[in-house]
């Protein structure tokens, strides 16, 4: 049992690392960021609109009682 809950705190948090990770490059217009979305046709909103995704999902993969809901938006 405390080897499952080692094994899910680690991967939820590897997965929230990665995600705030790339927040930086979508909340300062870095000009990969800007390209990316720009070529999918949704630059600003999209870009924003996914950062502010991705720090939502990074919050509730952290929190115990919201682990479920942030394992299933970060699919």
């Amino acid at each position: 049992m405390k080897t499952t809950k080692i094994i899910s705190w680690t991967l939820r948090l590897a997965i929230a690392i990665i995600f705030i990770q790339t927040l930086y490059f979508k909340f300062t217009a870095h000009p990969d960021s800007v390209h990316i979305f720009t070529e999918l046709g949704v630059e600003p909103y999209g870009r924003i609109g996914v950062g502010v995704f991705e720090l939502i999902t990074s919050i509730l993969l952290l929190i115990n009682r919201t682990k479920i809901t942030g394992i299933l938006l970060s699919l």
